[in-house]
């Protein structure tokens, strides 16, 4: 499946809406309901409260093991001399392990993309990977210019912002091929694509008329946001996996139906033709405070 589910819900309370981190019993429901269901990879972080150690325990509780990518922290090398970077990264490396109970990553990535300009870095992250901690190496970005240059620095995984809002990285979608591997988060803005309207003018005024547009056009098609949402990404070239959270199984539950709702290209096309230059402060989160 490509379904990728996040756990930052699991270790703290995340989201435009208020999402409240849920109990460890509901987690590993989550968590037993997507391995029953074709879910094969989560991602984690170190900076994601205890969503780490809460996925070792379940890995202690039961045979099934997902393949994990996690990432270093966003000030990992902060006032460091570079002679450090290599012995802090395996030891911020070791200590993920071993909460995540696991012997080794499927990807680990720089959470802060400011370190692929950092020579000493980018070779700490090597060198994780050549020493057989973890299977790819990557980074979280923010902005095009940043995927762009992973690219040319050949990481395997480049997880970026992307939805039927956010396209400021459909120019590099189109072109990145098989030499790196894309996960896309944020598919639902957030959450703010599924937010009632009513919610949304609280928080995120400037929004308004975008989201109304979209459950107007989606009601037209008797075709729920959430499936509109998903079926955009769902087909977008250059995305190898999606990547989601959520708070509770019934929201899993939803995420998965409409992975596998068969909403017609010509809908989508029309919808998405829709939302195209949409105004970076309503797509970007890390600009949405000025506009409350």
């Amino acid at each position: 499946m490509k379904l990728c589910l996040g756990t930052v819900q699991f270790g703290m309370d995340y989201g435009i809406q208020g999402g409240r981190k849920p109990s460890k019993k509901d987690v590993f429901e989550i968590l037993d309901y997507a391995a029953d269901h074709g879910i094969t990879t989560l991602d984690t972080a170190c900076g994601y409260g205890d969503a780490e150690s809460i996925v070792g325990e379940y890995n202690q509780c039961t045979s099934f093991q997902f393949d994990i990518i996690s990432k270093l922290s966003k000030d990992i090398f902060l006032n460091l001399p570079s002679s450090d970077y290599i012995d802090t990264a395996e030891r911020t490396l070791e200590m993920s392990l071993l909460k995540l109970m696991s012997p080794k990553l499927k990807g680990l990535l720089f959470h802060n993309p400011a370190y692929l300009y950092d020579e000493n870095a980018v070779k700490a992250l090597m060198y994780l990977k050549h020493a057989g901690f973890t299977e790819g190496i990557g980074v979280s970005v923010y902005e095009p210019v940043d995927a762009e240059y992973a690219l040319q620095l050949g990481m395997d995984i480049i997880q970026l912002p992307a939805n039927l809002f956010d396209r400021r990285f459909d120019h590099f979608l189109e072109k990145v091929g098989a030499v790196s591997k894309v996960y896309t988060r944020s598919i639902y803005l957030q959450g703010m694509l599924l937010m009632e309207i009513e919610e949304i003018s609280k928080k995120l005024p400037a929004a308004v008329e975008y989201v109304t547009k979209f459950d107007e056009l989606c009601r037209s098609f008797h075709y729920s946001r959430r499936e509109v949402a998903m079926s955009y990404m769902k087909n977008k070239h250059g995305v190898n996996s999606i990547l989601f959270g959520v708070d509770n199984l019934l929201q899993l539950k939803e995420n998965i139906a409409a992975y596998e709702q068969k909403v017609p290209d010509e809908i989508i096309d029309e919808i998405s033709r829709n939302f195209v230059n949409i105004n970076e402060d309503i797509v970007s989160p890390l600009k949405w405070k000025k506009l409350q």
